[in-house]
């Protein structure tokens, strides 16, 4: 959209100018592998997993964000776990990281399926307790994020016209999207996630470190890299997924 960024500003700054000029005029392609590193490096900095392969899998998901238009389905990513297990250290990394990452506590349901239809954002949701089918105004948040994983994931709104009649209006809700709770949320929706569950680090340069952009450089040139990475192999990608399947 190329009114993107004066529409939704809380995504200006996620590329710079400069790295955008950089790239129109360069005819090099980014190195994959060079951002998989980076991605993993930035995860073992800031994070202690039980199992290796979840480093490995936020590497892959973060990366994904970039690519699930190609997609038919988008795994929600789940980080379950008691307090003080890092739930929303990892939010935030992923705000910075993914694409378009929008992370939001109490935001109100239509502010949300516009964000996503207008920006394609990774929406990330702290303390998420709520989501357990139980109460009745949180029923449409729970409906949009239970169609939000498929490609056909849309809602419907009524939207007043100037003389005064309402007519329906489709926006769609497909994109990433990520969660961190204590206690679980309903089935249906657990059904669209891949779980992590967090256990508290037992490494105090670990514990004590925390994302930030300014202190770590890297950050920002990783996703500006994943920017271009889906530019520079979107096609390839895409033409790989029926032999894939």
């Amino acid at each position: 959209h190329t009114n993107l960024f004066t529409e939704f500003p809380l995504f200006l700054n996620r590329i710079s100018l400069k790295s955008i000029r950089d790239y129109l005029q360069s005819n090099v392609k980014v190195d994959p592998k060079t951002i998989f590193e980076n991605l993993l490096g930035l995860e073992r900095k800031y994070f202690e997993n039980e199992f290796d392969y979840d480093y490995y899998f936020e590497a892959c998901w973060k990366t994904h964000t970039y690519f699930y238009t190609l997609f038919d389905h988008t795994p929600y990513n789940d980080y379950f776990g008691m307090k003080n297990v890092g739930k929303s250290k990892r939010l935030k990394l992923s705000r910075m990281l993914c694409y378009n990452g929008h992370l939001t506590g109490d935001a109100s349901v239509s502010s949300i399926f516009r964000t996503i239809e207008g920006s394609g954002t990774t929406l990330l949701l702290d303390e998420t307790e709520n989501l357990q089918g139980r109460k009745e105004d949180r029923k449409d948040l729970e409906n949009l994020l239970r169609n939000g994983f498929s490609k056909e994931g849309q809602v419907t709104r009524s939207k007043e016209g100037k003389n005064k009649d309402f007519k329906p209006e489709v926006y769609s809700v497909f994109s990433p999207k990520a969660f961190g709770h204590i206690y679980g949320m309903d089935n249906v929706l657990e059904d669209r996630n891949l779980r992590t569950t967090l256990t508290r680090t037992t490494i105090k340069e670990i514990a004590d470190s925390e994302p930030d952009e300014k202190n770590n450089p890297l950050i920002r040139e990783t996703r500006e890299s994943l920017y271009k990475l889906f530019l520079d192999y979107g096609d390839e990608v895409f033409n790989l997924i029926s032999e894939a399947k």
